[in-house]
Parts: C-alpha cells; structure tokens; sequence
C-alpha cells in the first residue's frame, strides 16, 4: 500500500498533467542543478492536522503551492527554459537565496504576543501548524507572509476588544492589518482587517468560511486510516494473547519431530543388525 504522502501526490497530479511532468522532470534532472530544487510546495508541506491543511490552503494562492523553490537565479533560469520555453509546462518559480531559512521578524511583540495568548486565548502563528524543508518555508513567508497569521484558539472571538488590540500599531501611531483564522463550532473562519490607503485610521474587515483542503487533504481520509490503526491494534492483541499457546504448540511439534527422528534411527539400526 502506497504511503499517505504518495497518494496526496498522486491526487494532486490527477488534476494538473503540467505539474506532474515538471515533477518527474526536475527528479529525473537534478545532476543539471547547482543546488538543490524543492517542491511543488505542497507536495513537500505536512501539516499537524485537517484543519492545519484546511487555513494553509484558504490562505496561501494555488500558484503559490503549486510553485518549484530554487536556491540561485541560474537554476531559476534553467528550470524555466527547460520546462516553459522548451516544453510550454505551465510553471511558477520562486527564489530562496542559497535555501536559507532567514530569522524570522514576527508582527506582533512577544509582549503582545503574550497578551493575545492569555487574555484571548490565541494559539500561535500559520507557520507552526505545519513542517517543510527550510527553502519551502521562507518561500511561504516571502509569498503568503504565514509568519504573521494568526491562529485562534478554542476561547478566541473577535469581538470588538479583540479587532481594536490587533489592528492599534504598538507604537500608538495609527492602524495596521492583520488576519486571523478562528473556530466558531463545526466551522472556521478567516478573518481579514485591512486599512485604507487613504485614511489609515479607518480598518474594514473581510470574513471568509473555511473551505476544506483539496490539495493538502490527507491521502488516506482521517476515519479510515484511524479505522485500520484500530484493526491492527486488535489483531496485535489477539497475537499476543495466542502467543504462548503458539509456543507451547510449536515446542510440542518440535519435540514430537525429535521423537520420531530418534524412533526412526533406531529402527534403521535394527533393521541393519
């Protein structure tokens, strides 16, 4: 049976032939390659659950993880010529300077962080709900900023206090944007503040129900893979509960088998004298 991982790619290529080939080639040429080329993104994220998968894929653009990362522009050039102007393979690029994975400069303080967390009860930042390769998260903090959004816990509401505390600039000096993904029962929402370019005092908020993830949805669905750990924890136990009469069988067998080769020798020796 494949592995999860295997059967989300393959559910992912189902749907794009061009993303498909550009990834069999980039795997069948990498000896091209000065230095090491990633992705699609979201074949190299893993996510700590559905509703992980569920915010990256609302928040992040599909072109975005369907994209390749490379480390330098030359390998951008060549993996560009060799699958756009050679092949005519849609594709997008993204560069990551040598794959180094930059300190990151968070939105909020951590004093304001800490407030959030106790007085809120926010869980924590987009970019620790899921793990990927260096390269692949700089690539989504430079193009979807996943380092700034906000994950809400099960206490979180963003009532006025809330909306007022996130978008106040701790230097007092005007408003500021944000985003924010937020449980409310069976369903989550994304919520997306926003300021004027005009008036920057003024701050309009966008609300968006959480579709669930297509592409970074499990390969093997949650029940059924919990079903099938369930099945064979059963049959481990029922193993182990058999298992000292399948010794006590198999040492019987055995002795059995010994018994019968030294009645036999005997009756050759016998039948020789």
């Amino acid at each position: 049976m494949k592995d999860d991982k295997a059967r989300r790619n393959d559910k992912i290529f189902a749907h794009d032939k061009d993303l498909r080939q550009t990834y069999e080639w980039v795997n069948e040429n990498r000896k091209l390659f000065r230095r090491p080329v990633h992705g699609p993104i979201v074949c190299d994220v893993v996510t700590n659950d559905v509703d992980a998968s569920n915010y990256l894929e609302q928040h992040v653009k599909n072109t975005v993880l369907k994209s390749f990362v490379v480390e330098c522009r030359e390998d951008m050039n060549l993996l560009y010529r060799e699958v756009r102007e050679k092949r005519n393979w849609k594709i997008n690029i993204n560069i990551v300077n040598q794959g180094t994975l930059e300190p990151v400069r968070r939105m909020y303080s951590d004093n304001k962080m800490k407030t959030l967390k106790e007085r809120y009860g926010i869980a924590g930042y987009l970019d620790e709900l899921f793990e990927a390769p260096p390269a692949i998260l700089q690539a989504l903090r430079n193009t979807a900023n996943v380092h700034s959004v906000l994950i809400g816990g099960n206490k979180t509401s963003l009532n006025d206090d809330l909306g007022k505390f996130l978008s106040q600039k701790e230097n007092g000096n005007g408003k500021q944007s944000f985003c924010m993904f937020v449980k409310e029962g069976p369903k989550a929402y994304k919520h997306t503040a926003t300021t004027s370019r005009y008036n920057t005092a003024n701050v309009s908020i966008s609300v968006d129900e959480v579709r669930p993830a297509r592409m970074l949805s499990p390969g093997v669905p949650p029940e059924q893979k919990n079903r099938a750990e369930r099945e064979v924890k059963v049959a481990q136990e029922e193993f182990e509960r058999l298992q000292p009469s399948i010794t006590t069988a198999t040492q019987n067998f055995e002795r059995f088998q010994r018994d019968a080769q030294e009645k036999q020798a005997m009756f050759n020796d016998r039948k020789q004298g």
